[in-house]
């Protein structure tokens, strides 16, 4: 039997094509940002099964020990692209959860869901900025109005499979590339998703599976 693949093991999707609520705009919203939500998350776990974890074997070294070279530069390449696209892709799940944050009508479980989700992953929203800000990182600029401290800053760098930067507030902010964040992540997005009403096919309420995380 073949080995199940992360996205096997992790790949998430609605319980029901429809959420039971009388203003049916507002289950329309809804069900349209958890949708796409999920399907950025889905993304995330792409990028995460093609990412290699940086290990000191990937340099290439003289007789002393110092560092030539990168033994394999597409490779290098390749993880810096994996993990970008991991990070966007986490981030745009976040800012989905952040517009459903904002809707009206939302009941107290999609509101205390929601705002433990944004604050636990809060650090995914920092180092996207610095991703597509590069530019201005390199001169020392962080935030709007705010000059950052020198001389060392982070434009992207390796430790293993953490990914970090220096983020717009000065700080090094990180993310771990792994199958257990995005556990992590999942469980946190379910408990969103489940904070709402679903029906099935048939017209029927759905039950939260036992045992989900």
């Amino acid at each position: 039997m073949a080995e199940s693949t992360l996205y096997d093991r992790l790949e998430l999707s609605l319980p029901g094509p429809w959420i039971d609520h009388s203003d049916r705009a507002y289950a329309w919203t809804v069900r349209l940002l958890l949708s796409s939500a999920v399907d950025q998350f889905n993304d995330a776990l792409v990028a995460c099964q093609f990412f290699k974890p940086f290990t000191a074997d990937d340099l290439k070294r003289d007789a002393s020990g110092e560092v030539l070279a990168w033994r394999d530069p597409v490779r290098d390449r390749l993880r810096g692209l994996y993990a970008r696209a991991y990070v966007y892709a986490l981030d745009a799940t976040r800012n989905f959860v952040d517009v459903l944050a904002e809707q009206t009508g939302n009941p107290p479980s999609a509101i205390a869901t929601c705002g433990a989700f944004l604050q636990r992953f809060k650090d995914i929203r920092h180092i996207r900025h610095s991703l597509a800000h590069l530019h201005e990182r390199s001169q020392a600029k962080g935030y709007p109005g705010k000059r950052l401290a020198g001389p060392i800053l982070d434009l992207g760098s390796f430790m293993g499979n953490r990914f970090g930067v220096t983020s717009g507030d000065g700080r090094h902010a990180e993310v771990e590339i792994s199958e257990q964040l995005l556990a992590c992540f999942r469980s946190a997005l379910l408990e969103i998703i489940w904070s709402f009403e679903w029906i099935v096919i048939g017209n029927v309420r759905a039950r939260r599976p036992e045992g989900t995380p």
